[in-house]
């Protein structure tokens, strides 16, 4: 699915983009976090490359989320402070 929103995005003319979303939703199908991140930022960054356009994704924590160790060490969180990327 993330393959396909970039396809989407670059079919109507978007040359870069940075898709968010959270991963812990995807835990009602029984998804991991980090299985979750990999899979999109993969689908995201490999479609993108594929196409020749940017892109990246932003992760989204819950309001009521108070474990904020997602991805913690793989550096895959980032903050706008702290200039990392994914």
């Amino acid at each position: 699915m993330a393959a396909e929103a970039v396809q989407d995005l670059y079919a109507d003319g978007v040359r870069h983009a940075e898709i968010r979303f959270a991963p812990r939703l995807y835990e009602r199908w029984g998804i991991e976090l980090d299985d979750a991140i990999e899979a999109v930022r993969d689908g995201v960054v490999g479609e993108a490359s594929r196409l020749g356009m940017s892109a990246g994704v932003i992760v989204c924590g819950m309001r009521h989320d108070t474990d904020l160790t997602v991805g913690a060490g793989r550096q895959v969180v980032a903050s706008p402070r702290s200039g990392a990327r994914l």
